[in-house]
């Protein structure tokens, strides 16, 4: 129902609860509040799965980030390439992690079988492996948007930047880095073109309508990790995926 509702007709939803009744509370009514916003919006697309055939050349004027250093990339001969983090990078999203991580059960993390029946998620995530992607069709679309950005004044900063110097040192005013969760071939995939707005909520829904669902915490990202066949999840479990751009 609260997918066809936000899906279908483009309501939000508000605010959900749940109330037991009778003596024993066998009994339990659950309400649900949406608000009508207006009709329906188009889906906006965020990039082209096409841009990767535009002319390197094309993109000579963007100004490429000081940690860029993927030579066929820098020097326009590809639009992107994916490669691995080095230590310094891994152990920043280490430490973001860390920081992040709150052992708070909530309704839309999965219980799986655990040795011990009465733990019901980790203590902690452990990065293993990290890429670093440099697009430059990307780098342009956001360079684009962030042009019209005006500065709010507030000096309130996401959980994600406390420490981790070596990778929040690279981002300007009204940056963040922020965790999503999902499986490790669709974190490639957006590594190489964007995310897709037509593929978002296709396991767990949309609660509040299209978008990109990020958060500040790692623990809560991992709540929508999936694998898909080799054994590891983007930010999930002991044995983590981190993809970031």
């Amino acid at each position: 129902m609260c997918d066809f509702m936000v899906d279908r007709l483009s309501w939000s939803f508000a605010v959900c609860n749940v109330c037991n009744f009778d003596d024993q509370g066998q009994f339990r009514e659950q309400q649900l509040v949406f608000r009508y916003d207006g009709e329906r919006r188009e889906i906006p697309p965020i990039t082209n799965l096409s841009i990767l055939q535009n002319d390197p050349q094309s993109f000579s004027d963007v100004k490429l980030p000081n940690n860029w250093n993927i030579p066929d990339v820098v020097q326009h001969k590809k639009c992107q390439e994916s490669v691995l983090c080095g230590q310094d990078e891994k152990d920043a999203f280490q430490d973001i992690m860390d920081n992040t991580f709150r052992r708070v059960l909530t309704r839309d993390r999965v219980h799986e079988y655990q040795e011990c029946p009465d733990e019901e998620m980790p203590f902690r995530l452990e990065v293993v492996e990290a890429f670093r992607s440099e697009n430059l069709p990307l780098l342009q679309h956001f360079q684009e948007r962030k042009a019209g950005y005006k500065a709010s004044g507030s000096s309130e900063k996401t959980k994600t930047q406390e420490g981790a110097e070596a990778l929040n040192s690279r981002l300007e005013d009204g940056e963040a880095l922020l965790f999503h969760g999902t499986n490790p071939s669709w974190a490639m995939s957006i590594l190489k073109t964007g995310s897709q707005l037509k593929h978002i909520g296709k396991s767990t829904g949309t609660m509040f309508g299209y978008g990109v669902y990020m958060a500040e915490c790692a623990s809560k990202s991992d709540e929508y990790a999936r694998d898909d066949g080799g054994g590891t999840v983007l930010v999930s479990g002991r044995s983590s995926f981190v993809a970031a751009s």
